[in-house]
């Protein structure tokens, strides 16, 4: 299915130029969006960790305060 898909677009493409710049540029904002969202993920990620030692770790503080 997504090999017709293909097809089509790159028929389309070969019709009209303009076209084939949008679907290209399309493409290359998709994979720059895409880079944009694994790296906010990952930032999101690395500061539920920091919270979550940082949680143990005072955790631990006050049980040895006792």
């Amino acid at each position: 299915m997504k090999q017709a898909e293909k097809k089509k677009e790159e028929e389309e493409r070969k019709k009209d130029p303009v076209l084939a710049t949008r679907m290209g540029l399309k493409g290359v904002f998709e994979i720059i969006c895409k880079k944009a969202e694994q790296k906010q993920d990952q930032e999101e990620q690395e500061q539920k960790q920091k919270q979550e030692q940082e949680q143990k770790k005072q955790q631990m503080e006050a049980c040895a305060s006792r």
